[in-house]
């Protein structure tokens, strides 16, 4: 016997490894699709389409249908304007680091100037020569956008919004109105003369030298204007229907006139002197191209949308643009649902398909925030107040007053509503709102991107520069800090069951309270101080995970205290807006233009196992052995695991695999492996233990008779 448990180690020692392909621990979902906002939408010679996006640079070639990312090289995916070369090369303005281009044939982008710059509109002269817009000025480039010198608009600090081109002028449009240069963009003068209002948003020149403007219209003036002196004087030429601003006038072939507006499309075939107009999405349309009967429109919120009628009917064409997700919030009914910059989209099969929440009446507009409220009604921080959805009633605004943008959204334990906006905090107790400012030492009001109520009652407010508290039943805040720091920024806030709250800063790690907020210790073990800490989550057993701008998620292992990064499958869009599990402990995870990443527990895959990953699997014994026509295997777990077991022959041939499905973490776990097939003799098993993406095992003997 001596003999035989000799050979068995020997042959456990040189028992071949079964390989592993790395599986990634997130996969993409499908989708939501749609709920992003669309600022430039260009037709290329080769009839295929390009359209910009928060989350970068999108391609269909199939007049809309399909849309494919092609933001490699982009460092910076907000893209705010594009323009066709004469080349078929294509130039993007980024919003942070300025101009790139897509030459004709290339499959990556390269900067070419402007540096972290703003650029919020792109132009040419009728030269030939490049404009770039920023949000506080002008810049004309003379050598195909290799040096690029700022022009001044007669010493104004305006954001320049859009350009327009005549074989005489160049125009750009600005939030304070517009701007004639007669020196192909080399010097600028002031030509609004007929404007009622100057925050103009769009221009078009048509084969006539006429011009015509898009206005942001904010106290009910004229939307639409147009000039047939060269803008030396305008002429309100707004449609019956009032389309409240013009974010995009377009010609088609046949030189008609379209304006986009709010929800509308209007059409003129004699330059603005009679219009028609025709429903269209759920948004203003910011953006539209035009390819025979074929209209593909960016919009505000709502996506892509196209048409093949000339603008008469429309229908949305969002397949492939992925949505930014700002906030994710996991019901106990099994429903999940996603904030995005356009609206609320839910699911009720983890993420594979999506409605919007609401239907008809959905919710189309920037969401940044979800909440329930104490009778589990769903509630949405918007950039335009807060909003609550009912099954019955659908969406409600909750009077927020002048509707501010809203940062964030907690739920107190007496069931007020606490809201972070750019004054400081709301609270909303029953219909009656009440505001709190925070007013810094520097005596500028702070901009409130994280807020959390404890156990207590008291308030934590993380802001701009610093982060406050108020105590219950007070109005007063007062500045949070370390030893270590004398002030953080938080950006998000997290509470597990036992009521302790962990803070995620701008660049300080990660905080901890067990006195809501009165003291704060750092847990920064793993990070590397750099990290951008958007939301923080907790799975089922109570362990937290953090998502970071830019550099991923993090799981926090307790048992050595250390955060390790838990990025796998999720390379290409770290930069993490928020997270959330649902009740069977699936993970999502919602990206900056990249979508909803997830991990499900069922169907998770064994993967290498990688010491980023503690193993946390302990083999307990099996039993009978010697057995007959099955063996029950038992186990310890650390974390909730996918459990296989692997039986080979003495000559280390895999003979038998038996899926054992999802453990819970706990002792005594145990897994029956059926032997009836097997001959009588010695085995080897195995036990793999997946968690995370990652996998290990313990091996062991058995004998059957």
């Amino acid at each position: 016997m001596r003999f035989r448990a000799f050979v068995i180690v020997s042959l456990l020692a040189v028992l071949p490894t079964i390989g592993h392909a790395q599986t990634p621990y997130w996969e993409a979902a499908p989708g939501p699709y749609g709920g992003t906002i669309i600022p430039a939408v260009v037709r290329l010679d080769d009839g295929s389409f390009l359209a910009a996006t928060r989350g970068g640079v999108f391609r269909s070639v199939d007049d809309g249908l399909f849309w494919a990312d092609i933001s490699d090289g982009l460092v910076v995916n907000d893209v705010r304007a594009l323009l066709v070369e004469d080349t078929g090369s294509v130039l993007a303005g980024t919003y942070g680091d300025g101009v790139y281009r897509l030459a004709s044939g290339a499959t990556s982008w390269v900067r070419v100037g402007l540096s972290s710059q703003f650029v919020t509109s792109l132009g040419e002269t009728s030269s030939g020569n490049f404009l770039a817009g920023t949000i506080a000025s002008l810049y004309r480039s003379v050598d195909n956008g290799a040096t690029w010198q700022a022009r001044t608009l007669e010493g104004a600090q305006v954001e320049v919004n859009a350009f327009a081109s005549s074989s005489t002028h160049t125009f750009a449009v600005t939030s304070k109105g517009i701007y004639r240069s007669e020196d192909d963009g080399i010097t600028w003068s002031f030509s609004s003369l007929g404007l009622q209002e100057f925050d103009v948003i769009s221009v078009a020149v048509n084969e006539r030298g006429n011009v015509f403007a898009g206005v942001k219209s904010v106290s009910g003036g004229c939307s639409i204007y147009r000039s047939r002196g060269s803008a030396r004087f305008w002429t309100c030429i707004q449609p019956p229907t009032d389309p409240l601003l013009v974010p995009s006038i377009a010609f088609d072939d046949g030189g008609r006139l379209y304006a986009g507006g709010f929800r509308s499309l209007h059409r003129s075939e004699d330059e603005g002197d009679n219009w028609t107009s025709h429903p269209a999405g759920k948004s203003s349309i910011n953006a539209l191209a035009i390819s025979g009967t074929t209209m593909i429109a960016g919009t505000y919120s709502y996506g892509i949308i196209r048409s093949e009628d000339e603008g008469i009917s429309w229908g949305p064409s969002n397949e492939g643009v992925l949505s930014t997700v700002r906030d994710l919030l996991a019901h106990d009914s099994g429903v999940l649902y996603v904030a995005t910059d356009g609206g609320v989209f839910e699911s009720a099969d983890f993420g594979s398909t999506w409605a919007r929440t609401g239907g008809d009446t959905a919710l189309v507009q920037p969401v940044t925030s979800l909440i329930l409220d104490a009778e589990e009604r769903l509630v949405a921080g918007t950039l335009s107040g807060v909003w609550r959805f009912d099954s019955q009633t659908g969406w409600e605004d909750l009077g927020t007053t002048a509707r501010p943008a809203i940062r964030d959204l907690a739920r107190a334990p007496d069931g007020s509503i606490w809201a972070g906006y750019y004054d400081g905090v709301l609270r909303l107790d029953g219909r009656t709102w009440t505001a709190f400012p925070i007013i810094g030492a520097d005596q500028a009001r702070r901009d409130v991107a994280a807020v959390a109520v404890g156990t207590d009652g008291s308030v934590l407010a993380g802001t701009a520069w610093d982060s406050y508290r108020m105590e219950a039943g007070t109005a007063s805040w007062n500045l949070m800090s370390t030893t270590q720091t004398p002030y953080f920024e938080i950006l998000s806030f997290g509470q597990d069951s036992t009521g302790e709250i962990l803070a995620g800063t701008r660049y300080f790690g990660v905080l901890k309270t067990e006195d809501n907020g009165r003291t704060w210790t750092h847990l920064d073990r793993g990070l590397t101080g750099r990290e951008d800490i958007r939301t923080i989550a907790y799975d089922k057993t109570g362990r937290a995970h953090i998502g970071s701008f830019g550099s991923g998620v993090f799981q926090w292992f307790p048992w050595t205290g250390t955060w390790q990064p838990l990025n796998v499958g999720i390379e290409e869009h770290q930069r993490v807006l928020a997270l959330a599990f649902d009740r069977d402990d699936n993970a999502y995870a919602g990206t900056f233009g990249g979508g909803l990443y997830r991990h499900l527990e069922v169907g998770s895959t064994a993967s290498e196992f990688s010491p980023e990953i503690p193993p946390g699997l302990l083999l307990r014994g099996t039993y009978p052995n010697p057995a007959s026509e099955s063996v029950t295997i038992v186990f310890d777990l650390a974390h909730p695991s996918r459990i296989d077991v692997r039986i080979f022959d003495m000559l280390g041939r895999l003979v038998t695999v038996q899926a054992g499905g999802r453990y819970r973490a706990g002792v005594d776990r145990s897994a029956e492996v059926g032997l009836g097939t097997l001959a009588p003799g010695a085995y080897l098993y195995r036990v793999v233990a997946t968690a995370f993406g990652k996998s290990t095992h313990v091996a062991g003997v058995l004998l059957k008779h």
